[in-house]
């Protein structure tokens, strides 16, 4: 993932300039594509698929603070 991510930015900066070559884009093109499919693939479990999960007020306040602390 990190290597599609990297991948994707170059793709950005080339194609923002307009000297990004076609088989790039399109290798990238291809990339996300399996990746979307496989995401689909994935999701089309239920036994993949978090349900009911046991969270009170209390537990859900304080993982958003955590949250919050975390990223800032």
């Amino acid at each position: 993932m990190g290597t599609i991510l990297g991948l994707g930015i170059i793709v950005i900066i080339l194609a923002g300039s307009n000297s990004l070559p076609y088989f790039l884009g399109k290798i990238f093109f291809e990339l996300i594509g399996l990746m979307n499919s496989f995401i689909g693939w994935v999701a089309g479990h239920e036994a993949f698929v978090f349900k009911e999960i046991p969270f009170n007020f209390y537990k859900m306040a304080a993982s958003y603070i955590y949250i919050y602390i975390y990223i800032y």
